[in-house]
């Protein structure tokens, strides 16, 4: 294992995702100022952020749960 490669590739991994959130973002702060151009950019931000997270944490659940169930299956071998 080249652990110089693995963390070249591991960066470049996240500068990638976070070029497309910083892209998503971008898109869904032109799409809410098209219909409302008075609320500021920090809500918008604000709103959005909350939405990421709250994505993450329902996928996090569903990975425990899921993590479990498959404890629970391999111990009935």
């Amino acid at each position: 294992m080249n652990l110089e490669n693995d963390f070249k590739n591991l960066t470049e991994s996240i500068d990638a995702q976070s070029k497309e959130m910083i892209k998503d973002f971008q898109d869904h702060l032109a799409e809410v100022k098209e219909v409302h151009p008075e609320v500021n950019d920090r809500m918008i931000f604000e709103g959005w952020a909350i939405q990421k997270i709250a994505g993450l944490q329902v996928i996090i659940k569903e990975l425990a749960k899921d993590n479990q169930r498959l404890r629970n299956f391999s111990n009935l071998n």
